[in-house]
This record gives structure tokens, C-alpha cells and sequence, in this order.
């Protein structure tokens, strides 16, 4: 721009109103690219969502039917009969992933009773997800809004309840002593084959003393 140390007044460019409208818009376009590779890198959920999102608002019409003209072909060589029948299928796997769902009671069979609820949710989902590359028009009001992203949440929360109920499920059923900072003051720490060791340095202790003798 001219406005560096020493410039000269005289030779600073004047900017016009589109000028600074272009200018903005480039360092905008930028700030977003970087955001974006750095979620992408760091949350790539998050970032996952977010296209969806974009995906979902930026379907061009000609885009959506020939999506769903090649997608429902597939369906059909691969005779799945639960897609004859589209708009019915999305509702019902919409219906069925945002179904609501109910932490867990002190019932043991409350937890898997949630956890068999949230891999029902997430089936759903991806159906929902198979449901709407086949539909003709995706700007429907039939289709909730950011319906793609909701179905993205309901599989992370589902996801990662599962996780956690596995990794405590394999927390209470490990039986490996835990090892503290005490131990290393209050135990003798035991190697592979020190057994062996020990007997030949007995042996080796014997021999030296009967040389001896």
C-alpha cells in the first residue's frame, strides 16, 4: 500500500470503496482458511460437522438429482428394499435419531439398555445420511434444519458413551495390580530370568569358596 517508513505521502495509491471491499474480503477468505486447517487438525469432528453444514446449505439442485438418481440406482443393484421409498425412510431414521434418550438408572441392565438405544440412534443416522443423498429435493421442509450435523452429534455422543462404558467395564474386570510411587522405595524390583541368574551366581559363589578351601 505505500505506507511503509519513509514513504512518500505523495505517491500513496488512493483506494477506492471497492478496493477496501476486495481487501476485506480477501483477508476473510484467509482468516477462514487458516481456522479451518487448524480445526481440521485439532478437532476433526468438529470440522466434519462444519462441512456437513456446508454440504448441506450449498446442494445445487442439479447436484441433488443427479446424486440421487445414481445413489437410488445403487440401492437398487444392491436390493435394498428399505429405500423404495425415500422420504418415508427419512422421516422414519430422522424420527429415530433424535429420539430422546435417558442416562442410565442404578439398574444394571439400565446401562445396557442405553447402550443397545444409542446404537440404535446411530444406525438411524446413517441411514438418514444414505436417505438423503437419495432424495430429489434436499431443500425440503420436510428435512429438519442442519439434520446432517444433528446426525454427525447423535453418533459422537453415542460413540463416545460406548467408549467410556467399555473402558470402565475393562477398569473393574482387570485384575493387574496397581503399581504406586511407594513401590519403588518398598519393593524389590523382579526381572526376567533373574531366577537363573541368582542360582549361577550361587553356583559360581560355591565353586570359588571350595577353590578356596
Amino acid at each position: 500500500l505505500g505506507l511503509g517508513p519513509g514513504a512518500d505521502p505523495k505517491k500513496i495509491p488512493k483506494l477506492e470503496k471497492s478496493d477496501l471491499d476486495r481487501m476485506k474480503k480477501n483477508l476473510e477468505q484467509r482468516a477462514e482458511n487458516i481456522r479451518s486447517h487448524v480445526v481440521k487438525l485439532t478437532k476433526p469432528d468438529l470440522f466434519l460437522e462444519e462441512r456437513l453444514v456446508d454440504m448441506e446449505h450449498n446442494f445445487k439442485s442439479e447436484l441433488s438429482e443427479l446424486l440421487a438418481t445414481s445413489i437410488t440406482k445403487r440401492f437398487d443393484s444392491l436390493g435394498w428394499k428399505e429405500f423404495e421409498n425415500v422420504p418415508e425412510t427419512l422421516k422414519n431414521s430422522f424420527e429415530k435419531a433424535f429420539r430422546h434418550i435417558p442416562p442410565p438408572s442404578r439398574d444394571p441392565r439400565s446401562k445396557t439398555n442405553t447402550a443397545l438405544a444409542y446404537l440404535e440412534a446411530m444406525r438411524a443416522s446413517s441411514q438418514a445420511y444414505l436417505a438423503f443423498m437419495a432424495t430429489m429435493n434436499k431443500d425440503s421442509s420436510e428435512i429438519p434444519k442442519n439434520a446432517l450435523s444433528k446426525c454427525h452429534s447423535v453418533v459422537i455422543e453415542g460413540l463416545t458413551y460406548l467408549e467410556d462404558e467399555i473402558l470402565s467395564m475393562d477398569s473393574k474386570s482387570s485384575n493387574a495390580p496397581k503399581v504406586t510411587l511407594e513401590d519403588a522405595w518398598t519393593k524389590l524390583m523382579e526381572t526376567p530370568g533373574q531366577d537363573e541368574a541368582d542360582d549361577g551366581l550361587t553356583m559360581q559363589t560355591d565353586n570359588d569358596s571350595q577353590s578356596s578351601a
